[in-house]
């Protein structure tokens, strides 16, 4: 069976020269807060008496509204493609299912620009654990904008376990 990202390990990364690194991401100083709206509330607490011990559910009903939301803070920012096919390089394992892309305007068929990769950590799996699958994504999203002659030096990453969550970053890789 081929290779997946979601199959990926950090020996994979590793292969295809990539280093992982905790770092703080962001500044120390909370930034500014944004209040959710009414539908969101609403939409959230709507799905409360749903089971949600799948990941199709957390994501159906919980991840995705809160994209949803992001996205009206955003509108003319980027569009959100949920479970796209982003075949990049199936030599190298760089093929399968997002879970979700965030990429830049226009919305179409086939997005454009990728510029964020959002991950869901399986179920009983923790954070750190989903990095390899995150990190493969971004690294497929930095080749995929290459191809099209839109190159991004950075690249950012969003792993969650709907409670929890972890921002990742991908800059200066060497693509071949």
């Amino acid at each position: 069976m081929p290779k997946n990202y979601a199959k990926f390990t950090f020996e994979d990364l590793r292969q295809l020269g990539l280093t992982t690194v905790l770092a703080r991401l962001f500044p120390v100083e909370i930034p500014q807060s944004i209040s959710p709206s009414t539908w969101l509330k609403d939409s959230l607490s709507r799905n409360e008496g749903l089971s949600l011990n799948t990941e199709k559910a957390k994501s159906e009903f919980i991840i995705a509204p809160v994209l949803n939301e992001l996205r009206q803070h955003n509108k003319a920012v980027f569009a959100v493609y949920s479970g796209y096919n982003f075949m990049v390089d199936a030599q190298r394992g760089l093929q399968g299912f997002c879970d979700f892309l965030l990429a830049k305007l226009p919305l179409s068929i086939i997005p454009e620009t990728p510029i964020i990769a959002v991950v869901e950590a399986k179920l009983k799996q923790d954070l750190s654990a989903a990095v390899p699958q995150c990190a493969a994504e971004m690294y497929a999203t930095q080749l995929w904008n290459q191809q099209r002659n839109e190159p991004l030096a950075v690249v950012y990453g969003v792993i969650t376990t709907v409670t929890y969550g972890c921002f990742c970053v991908l800059k200066g890789s060497k693509l071949p």
